[in-house]
């Protein structure tokens, strides 16, 4: 039930403290997420406040049943297929709020969300709320999990332009921002049924107003659904993103020295939309305003031009495949150059420097490539835990280990590769991560020597028959002189080589709790076996297969089990335990 509080709005005329509104387009069948969002806010002086960018499903029949059964008022305008960012124009004249809160038809909030906002706007002084237009606060998805970056603190005053350059903060957020400021600065209504970026507004709004940023979680973004803009084919939406970069080509780069790459990416992105809009290359020029730009954008453009005419030609597969395809390209150059080796990527915890490795690219282009591993080890791992590594790579595993053991554990790693295994070693030196112990040795089944393929994708690299690759040292892992009584967690990484180096270490695994290992059938039957085979070891050994799906959930792999794709498993010897750590539940198939 919720209540009206407060009327300290900082906006005289108001009729309500929020505003809550919702542009929609076709969007009935997840228009209700919103609508339970707000009947369970536990603040009530709001308006709902929904634009219908032109529907023709059941929105309005929706709207009409709720406006009859809500205890707050909402009102629904409907207009010609016009674009959200008009419909958002409409909103804002239309609205009775003194604070004006965008909730996506498709998304939902917590309860408390409306009441943290109204508690942190009432928090900055009365005489200090002239200076500021927003409070900002974090998202979480459907599942609870936190979606982007923290701010650097728990409150914190600032723009959305430092954070975003100076403090490096990512990923989806969620505020409000004073209805009286942001008449001041509505969308350009010149060009219609296209996309124009909000941040083109925030960033402007940025430049003159402050805004409060918290670390509570209190927008729920569903991930899954189809958005209005992603996913789209890059000339459908052209001319916002054109706008947009060329907005920040010409007002923002007084922040290039925090986020040089950023502009550069700025770049190449405008000069790539400018093309699909027709844009002549005298055009581009001179609708830039500063030299800085003009220079940066002719820097630029044979990347922007290259990614322009891979967005036209269908023979681009591979890079239609990619998630990022501009820093994939980028990422490419970098690595050739030799300019990556300048480059951090940040990980939680700890830092990887770019080498030219095709992990390290993977990372860098997208750093939580690997986030499903890193979110397994942060649930099962605890401090004072003994981790084996076995396919350490660059050691982005081994480092995500160190973490959670903390300084009182232990992360024993091992990379066969020498050049991977030296990129390993420095960025463990990089990191102080003086719980790691690594070793540049291939385990296996035998003592002696063995030979590994030496490809440029380090990922790829494995055990061959022949004597052409890199002759490497090998052993047993019960060999290795490991003592620790109890090993926590053995992650094993090997393209293939899984069940020899399971084979040498009968000892180690009576000692193991948790085995964490790659299985496809395709890498098996390089070396003539089947997932059945490892199967049977870990059954002879006392352990139990399973597979973790969802990030929470523990389902049973049944005999005869074959790994079509490549995935992870687990090999558990006490299940009761290991749920006891971590907190999953077992499914069965």
């Amino acid at each position: 039930m919720n209540t009206p509080n407060g009327d300290n709005f900082g906006t005289t005329g108001s009729r309500y403290a929020f505003t809550v509104f919702t542009p929609t387009y076709n969007r009935a069948h997840t228009l209700h997420r919103a609508y339970e969002g707000l009947i369970a806010q536990t603040f009530g002086n709001f308006e709902w406040l929904v634009v219908d960018d032109g529907s023709n499903d059941n929105t309005q029949d929706l709207l009409a049943g709720w406006e009859k059964d809500a205890d707050f008022p909402i009102r629904y305008f409907w207009q010609e297929n016009r674009g959200k960012h008009i419909a958002f124009n409409v909103g804002v004249h239309e609205a009775k709020g003194a604070l004006f809160l965008e909730l996506d038809s498709d998304d939902s909030c917590v309860p408390q969300a409306l009441e943290r906002f109204k508690y942190h706007w009432d928090s900055i002084q009365p005489e200090e709320r002239k200076y500021y237009s927003a409070v900002t606060a974090l998202c979480i998805d459907q599942h609870g999990r936190l979606v982007g970056d923290l701010f650097p603190s728990d409150v914190i005053d600032s723009d959305s332009l430092e954070i975003r350059y100076r403090y490096k903060v990512k990923g989806e957020k969620w505020g409000f921002h004073r209805t009286e400021v942001l008449k001041q600065f509505l969308f350009p209504e010149s060009v219609e049924r296209t996309y124009i970026p909000e941040g083109l507004i925030w960033n402007k709004v940025a430049r003159k107003y402050k805004t409060r940023f918290v670390n509570e979680k209190l927008r729920i973004y569903w991930i899954s659904d189809r958005s209005l803009v992603h996913g789209q084919r890059p000339e459908k939406n052209a001319i916002g993103g054109q706008i947009q970069h060329l907005t920040t080509l010409n007002t923002e780069l007084n922040w290039f020295r925090f986020a040089p790459l950023q502009f550069m990416i700025c770049a190449v992105h405008y000069t790539r939309f400018a093309f699909h809009t027709g844009t002549s290359l005298k055009d581009q020029w001179r609708a830039l305003t500063n030299m800085p730009g003009r220079l940066l954008w002719g820097l630029m453009l044979p990347v922007g031009f290259v990614i322009y005419r891979l967005d036209v030609n269908e023979y681009a597969r591979i890079l239609k495949e990619q998630r990022r395809p501009i820093r994939f390209i980028l990422s490419r150059v970098l690595m050739r150059s030799g300019l990556s080796r300048m480059l951090m990527i940040k990980q939680k915890g700890f830092r990887l420097r770019f080498y030219p490795t095709s992990l390290s690219a993977s990372l860098w282009i997208d750093p939580t490539e690997r986030s499903g591993d890193v979110e397994f080890y942060r649930k099962y791992l605890q401090n004072g835990d003994t981790v084996i590594d076995v396919g350490a790579n660059i050691g982005s595993l081994a480092l995500g280990a160190a973490v959670c053991v903390g300084d009182g554990g232990k992360v024993y790693a091992f990379e066969a590769h020498p050049v991977i295994f030296r990129y390993f070693q420095r960025n463990v030196e990089l990191n102080n991560a003086r719980q790691i112990d690594i070793h540049n040795i291939a385990i296996g089944n035998t003592n002696g020597v063995v030979w590994l393929s030496d490809k440029r994708d380090d990922d790829q690299n494995t055990v061959i028959e022949n004597k052409e690759g890199v002759c490497i040292k090998m052993q047993k892992l019960d060999d290795m002189g490991i003592a620790d009584r109890v090993i926590t967690l053995m992650k094993v990484d090997v393209e293939g080589y899984e069940i020899f180096v399971l084979q040498g270490a009968e000892d180690i695994l009576n000692r193991t709790k948790c085995v964490y290992f790659e299985s496809w059938e395709q890498h098996y039957q390089k070396y003539h076996y089947k997932t059945e085979e490892v199967q049977s070891f870990f059954e002879k050994m006392g352990f139990g297969i399973f597979k973790l799906v969802g990030g929470k959930h523990l389902v049973p792999v049944q005999r005869r089990h074959i790994s079509k794709e490549c995935e992870n498993l687990l090999a558990l010897k006490n299940v009761d335990e290991f749920i006891k750590r971590t907190g999953y539940k077992i499914e069965e198939y």
